[in-house]
């Protein structure tokens, strides 16, 4: 039997957090999701002008780069700050590495994104 950790975070107040969601498919889906009146909060490596979009849409950015463990836990404290929970986490980041063949290098990438 499901049993949710926090009944509050079924509540559609509490805001999803998109990871990524600066450009392309991210931000489609960070706009859909506002529209609907979802809070989002969402975050960005570098800044583009989806953050600026989605800032005035009322969703609430946070910088984060995920290539190191103190990147990771900062973003972790900066939602903790601005919500007591989350409905969702849509894990949207990439890294832009090229493909392998080689199934050592391949398998190198996924563990980084990952």
């Amino acid at each position: 039997m499901y049993m949710p950790m926090h009944l509050e975070a079924m509540n559609s107040n509490s805001p999803v957090l998109i990871t990524g969601a600066a450009q392309r498919s991210g931000l489609h889906l960070a706009k859909h999701l506002l529209a609907a009146g979802q809070p989002v909060i969402f975050s960005y490596r570098s800044h583009k002008a989806g953050v600026d979009e989605l800032i005035a849409l009322g969703a609430q950015a946070i910088q984060a780069d995920f290539a190191t463990d103190e990147g990771i836990l900062a973003l972790i404290a900066s939602v903790k700050k601005q919500t007591q929970s989350l409905r969702a986490i849509i894990h949207n980041a990439s890294d832009w590495a090229a493909d392998s063949s080689d199934p050592k290098a391949a398998a190198s990438v996924f563990k980084q994104m990952f």
